[in-house]
């Protein structure tokens, strides 16, 4: 498909699975079978949810919904990546950030969240929050 045809959601989630890919094949063995794989399939889950409600028609939005949960199921083992210090904080604030660029919903919320400080995701939080949106 055209770059130009694909919504920006796909592109940016799909830029997410590049990234996460490459870094979860760093972790170290013990990891990779066990936290690399569920940061992974939740990945994949949400690209391919995402893939689907482009062609689901009516039932669009149960998908989304669908697709809205898997990623904050990745989100949560990203911050556990953290945590484990498999992820470095900058690492961890990039990944937050592309979740939150990946599935922001609101108009106002992009380019701002992109560049905008107050809407970053930092490590030192802790906890993934977007002031902006809620997401």
């Amino acid at each position: 498909m055209p770059a130009q045809a694909q919504s920006p959601l796909f592109v940016k989630s799909h830029q997410l699975l590049v990234w996460l890919l490459q870094h979860t094949a760093k972790f170290p063995k013990s990891e990779r079978f066990r936290l690399a794989k569920r940061v992974e399939d939740s990945a994949f889950r949400f690209y391919d949810l995402i893939a689907r409600a482009t062609k689901s028609g009516d039932k669009r939005r149960s998908v989304l919904l669908e697709a809205d949960l898997e990623l904050d199921r990745l989100r949560l083992n990203v911050r556990l990546c953290l945590e484990l210090k498999l992820l470095t904080g900058a690492q961890y604030e990039y990944a937050a950030n592309a979740c939150h660029r990946a599935c922001c919903r609101r108009r106002t919320c992009i380019p701002p969240c992109e560049h905008g400080s107050r809407t970053r995701v930092t490590a030192t939080r802790g906890v993934y929050a977007a002031p902006c949106c809620g997401n």
